[in-house]
């Protein structure tokens, strides 16, 4: 039984049906059909014996489904008393891919128009059976056709085949020049709004003469013809006469016609039914929400907002009603006894159900808390967490929701609220939407710098994403220069080609070189700011002609960077320490936020913290200094703790850029490269080299004159064997010289000024 219901909920679109509904009709009325509410739970079609004489017609439907459509019959296709040998089987199917559609503006009839070809040595049994797709297929069909505007003729209706065509398509058309996106097609987009059906289409000629049946196959062809369009059917011989029998006979579909799909307008015009698409269009385009893409949009957006992808929000309404069922629950448990509980509000966040109560007379918080295992175990719900409600004497616990809200990015963008924001913040980005259901947003101006944990699958990736983008968009490439440190290779990869990007490193030894020349950099704007009387970035930009870029750094993985170099610490803790006046901030992301990788100087600078999903409470308290009150759940729950909040913790649902699809996002950054190609990549150049450890050595040595090897190493923070090492070659460079256990520094009074001068 169990495993039933797994292979039902996976299989949404059934093959076959338990039992069948037969009835005969005199003739097929698809429209009481496409009225049924089961249209997704199990298979209908129609089966007609066509002869030069008469002509039989049947209705399939599934037993669930008691619709009256004709006389319930018995009548069952066994084909054991005829020869094999008679037998011709062919399976008819679209040429193309399914988003492509077939001609609809006039009935084809073709249903009817087959009885018309049978003749006195040959009969036609046809099979047409449908079930209504319950599963994501337009998200697909919509990739599909998007490729296919961009010139790609067979998109694949694998995302991962589909992607490999893309990029050979690209590789061409750079050859020869010959890249033109296609203009929109109203006809497919039409097809794309509709109701979709999975269809399998069966023809078999029982032949009892010698001669082959070309003529009765010529004039079928002609009659499929009639739907020739963007899409046309083709007739294909079958591999197994014995197994295509057998699906004939239990009225069951193939697992090859799993992407043979048709739109409810062309089901309604195969089968002779004059139904328009206008009086269902309204209607679908709710459910849809979709607005196809014009060819050249992105070369005449008025804001670059709408490079983003463009879909609606996704809220879902109360799932189950938790309260009364909470309050049962902290009776059995004992919590409460004979006091009467009412619930003060139930309400449903993108993640989480909140249901607030009153706390009970004599009833402390603490005691709620620690039998939270207890209550969960009684409601046989899993991740629930408690936190002090809004309200005074109130607790607020917190249910995760079967099904989460889609936050997309694009949305909180274009809320009338964050463009009032961004107007009076520089880098403003959006954190996401809290429990109730409220935007959160923060610019890393005054943030100043943001750290951001979160292990594999958390969430931590699209977030980083997001907030990139939304800083990309609200600043040019002259006013904001991003630099990311990626470690992994392949997680900011994507941001490659958009000026305000200045380099993408992937080597940790030029990432703390990139590290020190952000120090240096920040020493330079200083003294700028002080030669212009000027205290932060703000007023010297307003004072200058030429005026200064912000500067954000990205750390995808801190740990791997602090893994291979000593004084990443030490150079964060610089720029943490001073780099906010003067429009130098950080964005740190680690999966690992150890101890020994997220420091207590490295925290100390940053106050703004954000996590997603953790292995352990450890974790949450490196992040955070202490646990949270909540249980996250991946896919974008999040914890935010900042200064000025008017709660410690606030817990949200991050934004994604698009559907979670590799296409939605690459279609995403090549917008923004053509929209931002015209624009310059900005000349500023910070890298400067960074002393080599024996320079380190002898500038302190020059400056000090110290030699003790203990004392060295505490200065240069390395071990005290390098130390003994580079002194080594100091005394063979000449440098120094030894003379027993004791050093002296030989170089020239010219050489170790100039040592003290570069100090």
């Amino acid at each position: 039984m169990l495993l039933n219901v797994i292979k039902n909920k996976i299989n949404k679109t059934p093959i076959e049906n338990n039992f069948n509904i037969i009835q005969e009709v005199d003739h097929f009325d698809l429209t009481k059909i496409l009225t049924s509410p089961y249209l997704g739970e199990g298979i209908y079609g129609i089966e007609q014996l066509s002869t030069a004489n008469e002509q039989q017609r049947f209705v399939i439907a599934p037993s669930l489904d008691r619709i009256q459509l004709g006389r319930e019959s018995a009548k069952q296709w066994f084909w054991e008393s005829e020869d094999k040998k008679n037998l011709s089987c062919y399976n008819i199917t679209l040429a193309l891919p399914s988003f492509l559609p077939l001609y609809t503006q006039e009935v084809l009839s073709i249903i009817d128009d087959i009885n018309l070809i049978a003749n006195d040595q040959v009969n036609i049994f046809t099979q047409f059976l449908f079930t209504k797709r319950m599963d994501d297929w337009r998200e697909n069909a919509i990739y599909q056709y998007d490729s296919y505007l961009d010139g790609n003729d067979y998109p694949s209706d694998s995302r991962i085949v589909r992607k490999v065509q893309n990029k050979a398509l690209n590789v061409l058309s750079k050859i020869d020049g010959s890249k033109k996106r296609r203009e929109h097609i109203p006809q497919v987009e039409d097809k794309l709004l509709d109701h979709w059906f999975r269809f399998e289409f069966r023809i078999m000629f029982i032949n009892y003469s010698n001669e082959k049946d070309n003529t009765v196959m010529d004039e079928l062809k002609e009659i499929l013809k009639e739907a020739n369009y963007f899409n046309h059917f083709e007739i294909s011989s079958i591999d197994s006469k014995p197994r295509f029998l057998c699906n004939i006979k239990e009225r069951k579909m193939s697992p090859t016609s799993q992407d043979q799909l048709l739109s409810e307008q062309e089901l309604l015009s195969i089968f002779n039914e004059n139904v328009g698409l206008k009086e269902r269009k309204e209607e679908v385009k709710e459910i849809v929400n979709y607005t196809p893409p014009k060819p050249t949009e992105h070369l005449s957006l008025s804001t670059p907002i709408n490079l983003l992808f463009n879909k609606e929000m996704v809220k879902y309404d109360l799932e189950r009603h938790y309260g009364k069922e909470i309050v049962n629950a902290l009776k059995k448990v004992s919590i409460i006894t004979d006091q009467k509980v009412s619930v003060k509000k139930e309400e449903r966040g993108a993640t989480v159900q909140k249901v607030l109560l009153p706390i009970p007379k004599g009833v402390k918080y603490t005691q709620i808390e620690t039998n939270l295992k207890n209550i969960q175990a009684t409601l046989g719900v899993e991740g629930i967490s408690v936190e002090q409600g809004e309200e005074s004497d109130t607790v607020s616990f917190l249910i995760p929701c079967e099904k989460r809200d889609v936050v997309y990015l694009r949305s909180l963008l274009e809320d009338e609220e964050f463009i009032e924001f961004a107007k009076e913040n520089k880098l403003p980005f959006v954190v996401g939407i809290d429990m109730n259901n409220k935007p959160i947003f923060k610019c890393l101006t005054k943030a100043p710098h943001l750290l951001v944990a979160g292990s594999t699958g958390s969430g931590k990736s699209v977030y980083l994403n997001a907030m990139i983008i939304a800083m990309i968009l609200f600043n040019s490439p002259n006013e904001l220069l991003l630099y990311l440190i990626d470690p992994k290779v392949v997680e900011l990869g994507m941001f490659e080609g958009i000026p305000h990007v200045q380099e993408i490193i992937t080597d940790m030894r030029k990432a703390n070189q990139l590290l020190y020349s952000l120090t240096v950099e920040m020493d330079k704007r200083y003294q700028e700011f002080a030669k212009s009387g000027c205290r932060n970035i703000e007023s010297y930009n307003k004072k200058s002609a030429s005026k200064m870029p912000y500067i954000v750094l990205v750390i995808d993985e801190l740990a791997d960077l602090m893994s291979t170099n000593s004084e990443v610490e030490e150079h964060i803790e610089r720029i943490g320490q001073k780099a906010r006046a003067c429009g130098i901030h950080m964005v740190i992301c680690t999966q690992r936020p150890e101890v020994k990788v997220v420091t207590g100087l490295i925290k100390a600078n940053i106050p703004t913290r954000i996590s997603f999903s953790l292995q352990s409470t450890t974790d949450y308290r490196t992040v955070f200094d202490k646990n949270i009150p909540y249980r996250l759940l991946g896919r974008g729950d999040g914890c935010i703790r900042s200064d000025g909040q008017s709660k410690e913790f606030i817990r949200f649902q991050s934004p994604t850029v698009s559907l979670p699809s590799d296409e939605d996002e690459e279609a995403v950054f090549d917008r923004m490269r053509d929209y931002y190609k015209s624009q310059p990549k900005l000349d500023y150049p910070i890298m400067v080299k960074e002393d080599t450890d024996i320079e380190k050595l002898k500038r302190i040595i020059a400056s000090t004159e110290e030699l003790r090897v203990k004392e060295l190493a505490k200065e240069m923070k390395t071990r005290v064997a390098n130390v003994g090492e580079l002194l080594k070659e100091l005394e063979e460079e000449g440098f120094l010289t030894k003379t027993g256990n004791t050093r002296e520094i030989t170089a020239s009074e010219e050489e170790l000024e100039k040592w003290r001068k570069s100090r």
